[in-house]
C-alpha cells in the first residue's frame, strides 16, 4: 500500500520558507515540478509544508500520495492510485486511509465520485477479474482519475508524490515499459510537484520540470533545530554540529539528540555512525541498501563502495585495478552506479555523492559497528580511521 506519513506531528520541526514558498507557488501557477536532494534532506516533510498551504486555496485540491512502499504490480498500483486520490478528495480521516486501498470500498463509495471517476473504478474492478488484466490501460485510467476528480470537485488537483523514483518500478512489467508515457502531465487540470533522491534519474526522465535541488540546513536553521532539541545553548555547540553533519537534517537532529547525553558533539556523531542501533547508522545502511538496489545487483557495486571508502577520488584505471576487471566493465559499471545517484564523477575522477556515506562505510567496513555504546578509547580509533589518508 501507499504510505502516509505526517511530519506535521514530529516534535522538533524547522521550516524550509524559501523552498515552501517557491515551491507553492509553482504550483499554485500548475508548473509541473521536481524536488531533488539528497535522502532525508527534508523533502518529506517539505512537500507537507506545502500541502498545508496549498490548502488554503480553495480552487486548488492537494493529493499528497508516498510511492516509497507502493506495491509494484500495476494491477495494485492502479488500485492504490485511485484510492489514495479518493482519500484527499473526500476528506477522510487518516484511519480510514487503508480502506481506500480496497476496491471493494472504492466500489462502495464510487457513486460520491462523479459519473467518470465511478467508470474508472468499475473498469478497474471488470480488469482484475481477469486471467489476465490489461495492466497497461489499468494504469492509463488510474493516471487519468486525479482529472477526472478535478473536474468534479470544479478544483485543480496538486499531486505531490513522493519518493518518485519508485514509479520507475513498473518499467519492469513487460505491458508497461514506458511508465511516464502512461501520465497526462499536460492536463491542464493536474500539475505535478514530485520529491526523489534520484537526481540523474529525474534530470533525465523530467527534461520538462522544473527542477529545485534541497540542500542542507543553513547555518541558521541548523542553530534553531539545535536549540529546539537541546534548549538554549551557545552557538558554538551549534555551529560545530552543523560543521560536522554539513546540515544534514536527520544528522543534525541525532547528533543533538546524543550531545543531551554526552555533552561532546565530536563523541556523539562518532557514536550515532557506529552504534548499529542508532537513528544515523540505521539510516546510513537503508540508503546504501537501496543505492545497490537501484544499481541493479549488489556483488559488484558493493565492491566498489568498499574500495572508494578508503581510496580519495580515484580515476578509473585505480578502480580497475582494484576490482580485478577490464576499463570498459569497470566503466560501465561505475556508469550504473552514478545513474542510482551513488557516485558522482569529477574531473576524471570518482567519489560518493554523499559524503557522510562514505564516512559511514569506511567505519563498517573497518569493523566499528557495536550493539553497544563503545569506549572513548575505541571512539578515539575510530576517528583515527575517518582521518586515515589512502
Amino acid at each position: 500500500m501507499f504510505f502516509l506519513a505526517n511530519p506535521r506531528n514530529q516534535k522538533h520541526h524547522v521550516g524550509r520558507r524559501f523552498y515552501s514558498d517557491k515551491l507553492s507557488e509553482y504550483a499554485r501557477q500548475g508548473k509541473n515540478t521536481a524536488i531533488v536532494g539528497p535522502k532525508y534532506a527534508g523533502k518529506t516533510t517539505l512537500l507537507w509544508e506545502i500541502k498545508d498551504k496549498l490548502d488554503k486555496h480553495h480552487d486548488l485540491l492537494p493529493v499528497y500520495i508516498g510511492l516509497n512502499r507502493t506495491s509494484t504490480p500495476p494491477e495494485n498500483f492502479s488500485v492504490e492510485l485511485i484510492g489514495g486520490i479518493s482519500f484527499w478528495f473526500l476528506g477522510a480521516i487518516s484511519q480510514d486511509y487503508v480502506k481506500f486501498q480496497d476496491i471493494s470500498h472504492l466500489l462502495s463509495i464510487k457513486d460520491r465520485l462523479g459519473k467518470n471517476a465511478a467508470d474508472t473504478v468499475d473498469f478497474l474492478s471488470n480488469e482484475l477479474q481477469k486471467i489476465k488484466p490489461d495492466q497497461k490501460a489499468m494504469l492509463q485510467r488510474a493516471f487519468g482519475f486525479a482529472d477526472e476528480i478535478s473536474k468534479k470537485s470544479g478544483k485543480k488537483v496538486v499531486m505531490l508524490l513522493d519518493d518518485f523514483e519508485n514509479i520507475f518500478d513498473l518499467n519492469n512489467f513487460s505491458q508497461v515499459r514506458d511508465v511516464l508515457s502512461l501520465i497526462p502531465l499536460s492536463s491542464r487540470n493536474v500539475s505535478y510537484l514530485v520529491a526523489s533522491s534520484g537526481r540523474v534519474l529525474l534530470e533525465k526522465s523530467l527534461r520538462n520540470f522544473a527542477q529545485e535541488r534541497v540542500y542542507g540546513l543553513s547555518q541558521a536553521e541548523t542553530q534553531e533545530l539545535v536549540g529546539k532539541i537541546i534548549g538554549k545553548a551557545d552557538n558554538k555547540v551549534a555551529d560545530e554540529i552543523h560543521a560536522i553533519s554539513e546540515g544534514i537534517p536527520f544528522l543534525v537532529h541525532a547528533i543533538a539528540n546524543r550531545y543531551s547525553e554526552t555533552h561532546d558533539v565530536k563523541k556523539s556523531f562518532l557514536i550515532e555512525m557506529t552504534l548499529k542501533n542508532s537513528s544515523v547508522f540505521l539510516h546510513l545502511e537503508s540508503m546504501l541498501n537501496d543505492y545497490l538496489y537501484r544499481a541493479r545487483g549488489e556483488a559488484m557495486p558493493k565492491t566498489v563502495v568498499k574500495i572508494l571508502a578508503f581510496l580519495r577520488e580515484p580515476r578509473l584505471t585505480e578502480i580497475s585495478r582494484r576490482i580485478y576487471r577490464s576499463a570498459p566493465v569497470t566503466k560501465s559499471l561505475l556508469e550504473r552506479m552514478m545513474q542510482a545517484d551513488i557516485l558522482v564523477k569529477r574531473d576524471n575522477k570518482y567519489a560518493f555523492s554523499e559524503p557522510i556515506l562514505k564516512k559511514w562505510i569506511k567505519l563498517a567496513y573497518s569493523g566499528y559497528e557495536f550493539n553497544e555504546i563503545p569506549s572513548d578509547e575505541i571512539l578515539k580509533k575510530a576517528e583515527e580511521v575517518l582521518n586515515e589518508q589512502h
